[in-house]
């Protein structure tokens, strides 16, 4: 995995393994015995951490857009740019944004009293919406438009 651009790669692959080693496992038995076995603490905690992580997968493959399109459309000043420590840095920033997606609830001081056996993500309109564009619709459209970008690009010089 040489090239800094593949520092991208290790970050997403990192989401997506604590997605299946530490979400997963818990959704299953959540699933399977029908209600939520563990601490309404634990609750919450897992409920941000499977929005963080997933949100995360999403901005990762949007930076990775992102990088694609600059490495395309800027080939030799970005190329010098694109160092490892400004991915790093590119890396840092997805985690951030994916953190002041997932974390809100967290914050917020309605909590239950415990001892509920429901476990399901925080059902506030203004969460729902704003979890929702953060998460899904913004990195959707920016990854559309970059990639429709680069395929215009592609297409120019080919015909050149």
């Amino acid at each position: 995995l040489k090239g800094a651009q593949n520092l991208f790669l290790v970050s997403l692959a990192a989401a997506d393994i604590l997605v299946a080693t530490l979400i997963i496992p818990f959704s299953l038995a959540n699933e399977l015995q029908g209600y939520w076995a563990f601490s309404s603490i634990w609750c919450e905690i897992y409920l941000a951490l499977d929005v963080l992580f997933c949100t995360s997968s999403i901005v990762h493959l949007c930076a990775i857009a992102l990088d694609r399109y600059l490495s395309i459309s800027r080939p030799v000043s970005y190329g010098t740019k694109r160092t490892p420590i400004r991915i790093k840095v590119a890396i840092i920033i997805v985690w951030l944004i994916s953190a002041v997606i997932s974390f809100p609830p967290l914050l917020t001081l309605d909590k239950s009293d415990g001892g509920e056996e429901k476990c399901e993500l925080n059902s506030e309109r203004w969460y729902i919406l704003y979890s929702t564009i953060g998460s899904f619709f913004a990195p959707c459209v920016i990854m559309i438009l970059v990639y429709m970008r680069i395929y215009q690009i592609a297409k120019q010089h080919t015909r050149h």
